[in-house]
């Protein structure tokens, strides 16, 4: 399954990795990253699926297939279910492709950003952009323009920040010229929708300070 999706919401819509998958990398970071929680043998299955595992013919508890989870965490995502979710996207992560992983770990940042975690959230975007540094293919490269507008929408968001600070952070994290221009424009829009009109006014003064 090759699913190019992402939260596609209005407002509220330093890794290095070498090998095939990111399964040796640490989500968590600095980050409170929640891992699937233990079966409750008592609890009736979902699906046939029992807390994210299945029984062998042995009884031997089997770990949920990574595909399964990703589809189990997207469905409790969109029912608003963010507990369920992050713990499909947990075990997404953990054992997935790279594909995956990078889906489990995008819609990871949303679920920080519904739950009011907004810093966590994007701290999980740069980390996302730092394992799509440089994309491998078009999926890819689709993945990361949405996480770049993603992480200016969510910068606009944050109350501990100044907006030279974010903006000094966001041209930090985008070197790329045109990169850096997509994150600003939208910055400006999300700070202007928000009433932050100064915030906007900056960094729109960024922007044509910085665009040829």
């Amino acid at each position: 399954m090759r699913t190019v999706a992402a939260a596609a919401l209005l407002l509220l819509a330093p890794v290095a990795c070498s090998g095939r998958q990111i399964s040796s990398w640490s989500p968590s970071g600095s980050l409170d990253w929640d891992r699937p929680p233990a079966a409750d043998p008592d609890e009736p299955p979902d699906g046939g699926v029992d807390g994210g595992t299945e029984v062998a013919a042995d009884g031997t508890p089997q770990p949920e297939d990574p595909a399964a989870a990703l589809a189990r965490a997207d469905r409790s995502y969109a029912a608003g279910d963010l507990a369920a979710a992050r713990s499909g996207y947990g075990i997404a992560f953990a054992a997935g492709s790279r594909e995956q992983q990078l889906h489990a770990l995008h819609r990871m940042a949303w679920c920080d950003q519904h739950e009011g975690r907004v810093a966590a959230g994007v701290d999980r975007l740069l980390q996302l952009l730092a394992l799509t540094d440089p994309p491998r293919d078009d999926e890819e490269r689709l993945r990361r323009r949405e996480a770049i507008r993603d992480l200016a929408t969510f910068e606009a968001l944050r109350a501990d920040r100044t907006a030279d600070r974010t903006i000094a952070e966001i041209e930090r994290a985008l070197p790329a010229p045109e990169e850096r221009a997509a994150a600003l424009a939208r910055l400006a829009e999300q700070y202007e929708a928000g009433g932050r009109t100064a915030e906007a006014e900056a960094a729109r003064a960024r922007l044509r300070a910085t665009t040829p």
